[in-house]
């Protein structure tokens, strides 16, 4: 989102600083302190954040930004053009390489982030949350003739046992859990009808409100809580996380509120 505005100050930013560095004036003078502040300032930010992967290149760069801001304030007649390009070519070399990350590493993310860390994770991904694999054995094996394998609260919390499974999930919240998606007599019709007979608390349980908020409390007052596993561990699937927070594999049983 942020990229086309950023490509456009940064090329709006070169082309001033060519024009000024044509300028034979005081004021050329003055620009050019401005601009060898700002390279020296940059690449010195860039070469602090270069320094927990590549050392070496970090002291590369301090270097170069060294040598960069003494060149900016020599006289605008030596190799003006060349000070520019190197200048340009070192701000953008290391802010080039982080954003082919996450290209390089085949990485999918709900929230994307770039860093040379993710190479280390290649074809890793946090979309569709993290999988108990226990639940969803225990869920599959008692499913019946259900329609849904369960409800939960929001799709984060169901789109791995989705993948993972390939039976329907519904989602009662939406993406982020605050959908009202329906209401609370829809969603004991469901239950009434046998389409849905297991519901799992969700990562955004604590953060519904309006229907789905009365849906979570029906489902906690009327449901049984089912112990799927004699585990106290629960297995998980490792590269499945959404935002580092593992998810909340609370079990309730509705199939037997209107028997």
């Amino acid at each position: 989102m942020l990229a086309p505005a950023i490509a456009a100050l940064t090329a709006i930013g070169v082309a001033a600083v060519v024009k000024m560095s044509a300028q034979s004036n005081k004021e050329s003078m003055i620009a050019r302190i401005v601009v060898s502040v700002a390279v020296l300032t940059t690449l010195l930010l860039q070469a602090y954040y270069v320094w927990s992967y590549y050392q070496i290149i970090s002291i590369i760069l301090i270097i170069v930004a060294i040598g960069l801001s003494i060149w900016w304030l020599l006289p605008r007649q030596i190799n003006n053009k060349m000070k520019i390009v190197l200048s340009a070519i070192s701000i953008l070399l290391m802010a080039g390489w982080w954003s082919l990350t996450p290209t390089l590493s085949h990485n999918s993310a709900a929230i994307p982030a770039t860093s040379p860390s993710l190479l280390s994770q290649t074809g890793s991904s946090d979309m569709g949350g993290e999988v108990n694999n226990q639940l969803l054995s225990y869920t599959k094996k008692h499913q019946g003739n259900a329609k849904y394998l369960f409800a939960t609260t929001d799709s984060n919390s169901a789109s791995g046992y989705i993948i993972k499974s390939g039976k329907a999930v519904m989602a009662i919240g939406g993406y982020n859990g605050t959908d009202p998606t329906m209401s609370l007599s829809e969603f004991k019709k469901l239950v009434k009808s046998g389409q849905l007979k297991y519901f799992v608390m969700g990562n955004n349980s604590k953060t519904s409100s309006g229907q789905i908020s009365k849906i979570l409390t029906w489902v906690k007052k009327n449901g049984t809580k089912v112990t799927y596993s004699s585990s106290t561990s629960n297995q998980s699937s490792p590269t499945q996380q959404m935002g580092g927070q593992s998810q909340s594999t609370t079990l309730y049983d509705l199939s037997n509120i209107y028997e």
